[in-house]
């Protein structure tokens, strides 16, 4: 069996002692990959042999700084020595599986807001090859790059999952992944500007309708006296008679009915009067 050393990779190597087992005896390998929030990836490999293993070691070689090793067979827990960067593990009899898991330290690579995990397997045969891998909590898929592109993605409600099921003697696995909360964030900073606008739009039509239903309950002079009212706010009595060739009587029948409305208020000013527009 043989394999390339990349950096921040988890690279898996069996490399099983002559005369006990071969390369070739390895039938169906399943992974689990579980990226912690703090980049640490927890792994279990699980293999299965065409035919069982007999002796009294194997050796297991990882590529990286691992921790909480386990080992197991078909049915037991297995003792093993760690040696730099291999696994010893003690066989209890004949078996046809071995499960190993462990932490893997520093196999994350990241750039910018963007983390990278990948993984290559080789073997000196084809195999059947299944990988489950979950990603951080609050982290998903970053513009849909993974490999192989035939993964299905799911979710356990909390944390999204990819899962391969490959055969053959040479798979790479990779996914670009990122937090979600900056997506988030923007998701709701558009939802909010969208509110935002709906309620502004609201209250200006509220408003025109509101302006629409007061204005009705006038005559044209008196439309536009109020308009007139409205810009300057202040305004002569004789003024408003020069701008609409309005007569003293009509004027003066205008501000009255607008003083009875609450809308003006007046005040002598000598063979005048001064108008205030009262704001509504």
């Amino acid at each position: 069996m043989s394999i390339t050393k990349t950096a921040f990779l988890i690279i898996i190597v069996l490399g099983l002692l002559v005369p006990f087992a071969h390369a070739e005896n390895i039938k169906n390998v399943g992974i689990t990959l579980d990226i912690k929030i703090d980049s640490l990836v927890s792994e279990t490999n699980k293999y299965l042999f065409s035919t069982p293993l007999t002796g009294n070691t194997i050796n297991y070689t990882v590529d990286g700084t691992v921790s909480n090793i386990r080992v197991f067979d078909d049915s037991q827990q297995l003792d093993y020595a760690l040696n730099n960067n291999t696994i010893q593990i003690f066989l209890r009899g004949s078996t046809n599986t071995i499960t190993i898991s462990y932490d893997a330290a520093d196999v994350i690579f990241r750039s910018d807001s963007v983390s990278h995990f990948f993984t290559e397997y080789m073997f000196d045969q084809d195999v059947n090859l299944s990988v489950q891998l979950k990603l951080p909590a609050g982290y998903g898929i970053y513009q849909n790059s993974y490999k192989p592109a035939n993964a299905i993605i799911g979710s356990d409600g909390e944390r999204i999952i990819i899962s391969w099921d490959e055969y053959g003697n040479d798979v790479l696995f990779s996914v670009k992944y990122t937090n979600l909360g900056g997506g988030n964030n923007i998701i709701l900073f558009i939802v909010a500007i969208i509110m935002l606008a709906a309620i502004i739009y609201l209250y200006l039509h509220s408003r025109k309708k509101m302006r629409e239903e007061f204005i009705s309950g006038f005559r044209e002079d008196e439309k536009k006296t109020i308009e007139y009212l409205e810009q300057r706010k202040i305004a002569l009595q004789s003024d408003l008679q020069k701008e609409f060739k309005f007569s003293r009587a009509k004027a003066t029948r205008i501000v009255m009915k607008l003083e009875e409305k609450g809308l003006v208020r007046k005040q002598r000013y000598g063979r005048t009067n001064r108008l205030y527009w009262i704001k509504k």
